[in-house]
C-alpha cells in the first residue's frame, strides 16, 4: 500500500505550495484507499481528494495536520446542492453520492478548498 500511496503522491499538483491529489480511481476497495490516504497524510501541506467508482460512487476528502480548513464545513456546503451521504470531521469527510454527481462533487471541493485557500494565504 505504501508503494501505492508513493505513486499517487508523485502525481500531486503544487498550487501555493500545497500539494493536491485530485484522482478518481476504479477498482479500489474504500478501506485501502483511507490506509493510503492516512499514509499520505504523514506528509505536510497536502489535500487529497479521490473519487471511488466500485459498485457505487463515493468520495474520500482528506487534509494533512498543517493544513487548518474544515472539510466538515465544505461537506455541509456541498450537500446542499447534492444528494450526498456521508461526514467526517475537519480533517476528513467521505460519503457516497449517484455516479452522475461524483465529478462535480469532487469539483466543489476543490474549488471551496482553493477558496479557503486564497482567503488564509493570499
Amino acid at each position: 500500500l505504501k508503494l501505492k500511496g508513493d505513486s499517487i503522491l508523485k502525481d500531486a499538483k503544487l498550487n501555493n505550495d500545497i500539494k493536491f491529489i485530485y484522482k478518481k480511481i476504479d477498482n479500489m476497495e474504500f478501506k485501502e484507499l483511507s490506509f493510503i490516504s492516512n499514509y499520505l497524510n504523514n506528509n505536510d501541506k497536502l489535500i487529497q481528494i479521490y473519487g471511488l467508482n466500485n459498485d457505487k460512487s463515493q468520495f474520500y476528502v482528506s487534509r494533512s495536520k498543517d493544513i487548518n480548513i474544515n472539510l466538515q464545513e465544505i461537506f455541509k456546503k456541498i450537500s446542499t446542492k447534492y444528494n450526498i451521504k456521508g461526514g467526517g470531521s475537519p480533517n476528513v469527510v467521505q460519503g457516497s453520492s449517484s455516479p452522475e454527481d461524483l465529478k462535480n462533487i469532487m469539483d466543489n471541493f476543490a474549488n471551496y478548498i482553493m477558496k479557503e485557500i486564497k482567503v488564509r494565504w493570499a
